[in-house]
């Protein structure tokens, strides 16, 4: 089949390249560095890929753009949403208590950068990538193997970049498990076959399990659960069916390998969810939280722009509460729309059929409004894939693609 190197084909491949580096790639590279195999890169290392490879999505925004997307009630608060913070941000830098401090203003300006970078790109990922899908899975077998052979020469049940070298540099174990998520995402709403699928899923509750991180691993639970909730309502009785056995056949092996997994669940941080008064990372956490608190009562409606920095610079609230520190009331109401809105969307439609896109949107809404009611604080631009996503589904109304 001859291919045509089209518009929409060239576009479709810069989209594909910068997810490729900001997540897959970036966890292969640091991978191999780690263990010695690649050189450390010159300048910021690995970052200025991701930094270079972003502005060719600014690129395909700018020559896509035809203001039709602004109808939507969305967009303006996104918009609104934006600006907002960018006010913060410039008024922190210049003529607040912080005037000049270059981490406060480099904290919320990268944020804000990536959250506009993520939303682009993921608006134009489900409209031009659907024929690249399976790169992902390809990628998670290859994750599998760096995972399964690390635990035959180690004897670790956790994978971290960390127990291979002493880098600072190197990829924290959250980061990791987050780019496991990711990968798997991009692959599993877009994939038509039910088997690799339900591989997929397989392959990423074990990664996630290995990765050690609790919140993605426990968002990604909590979320799957949810939709399959939708696909027994929803879905043909006869791929119900596929689906169920294919179930039982994954819970079958699990339940045969089940002292194996509570061993790998003893000796990681997971366990911890039942005894989190005991755990150093959520005292911690809570700790932090009562500090910033005092700052939002004392400044209620502006907030307290850049305040944690008195204590470091990741000593925020590790949840929603620290965009109403960061960026006022009106910025935390509009962030509170902007997270919420998608997942009401989605669980109006949970009892009717969804397209593969808004099924995407209904685990990735209720996947988000996880993370950021219990342990993401306002820097994580990743949110902006739902963000993204949910005004590619306002835009567009596809064919109706059931399982």
């Amino acid at each position: 089949m001859d291919f045509k190197l089209t518009k929409k084909s060239t576009e479709g491949l810069v989209l594909l390249v910068f997810i490729l580096i900001s997540f897959p790639l970036n966890f292969i590279y640091s991978y191999f560095n780690a263990i010695g195999f690649l050189p450390d890169l010159p300048l910021i290392g690995y970052p200025l890929f991701i930094h270079l490879s972003s502005f060719f999505i600014i690129i395909i925004f700018l020559k896509n753009f035809n203001g039709e997307i602004s109808k939507h009630f969305y967009n303006f608060v996104f918009i609104a949403f934006i600006v907002n913070c960018i006010v913060y941000t410039l008024v922190g830098y210049f003529i607040s208590e912080y005037s000049g401090n270059l981490d406060s203003f480099s904290q919320s300006a990268i944020f804000l950068y990536y959250l506009v970078i993520y939303t682009i790109a993921s608006f134009y990922f489900f409209n031009f990538i659907i024929s690249y899908n399976r790169i992902f899975l390809y990628l998670l077998l290859i994750f599998s193997l760096i995972v399964v052979l690390n635990y035959i020469q180690t004897g670790n049940y956790i994978f971290t970049l960390g127990s291979l070298s002493d880098d600072d540099s190197n990829l924290t174990y959250q980061h990791v498990s987050l780019i496991f998520f990711l990968t798997w995402f991009f692959h599993f709403f877009l994939e038509k076959n039910i088997y690799l699928r339900l591989l997929s899923v397989l392959i990423i509750f074990t990664l996630l399990i290995f990765s050690g991180a609790r919140s993605e691993f426990f968002g990604f639970l909590i979320s799957f659960l949810f939709y399959l909730v939708y696909l027994f309502f929803n879905i043909p009785r006869i791929n119900l069916y596929k689906t169920l056995i294919n179930i039982f056949v994954i819970l079958i092996v699990i339940f045969l390998s089940k002292n194996f997994v509570l061993e790998i669940f003893e000796n990681s941080r997971h366990f911890n969810v039942v005894d989190l008064q005991s755990d150093n990372s959520w005292y911690e956490r809570k700790q932090l939280q009562e500090i910033n608190l005092r700052e939002i009562k004392e400044n209620f409606i502006f907030g307290s722009y850049a305040s944690h920095f008195n204590i470091g610079r990741g000593s925020y609230i590790h949840n929603i509460l620290s965009t109403w520190q960061q960026y006022g009331l009106i910025g935390f109401i509009l962030f509170i729309i902007l997270v919420f809105a998608p997942f009401f969307y989605s669980l109006r439609k949970i009892l009717k059929s969804m397209n593969s896109y808004e099924q995407a949107l209904f685990f990735i809404s209720t996947y988000c409004l996880i993370m950021v009611l219990v342990v993401k604080s306002i820097f994580w631009p990743y949110i902006g894939i739902m963000f993204g996503l949910y005004l590619f589904v306002l835009k567009t109304n596809k064919p109706i693609v059931r399982g």
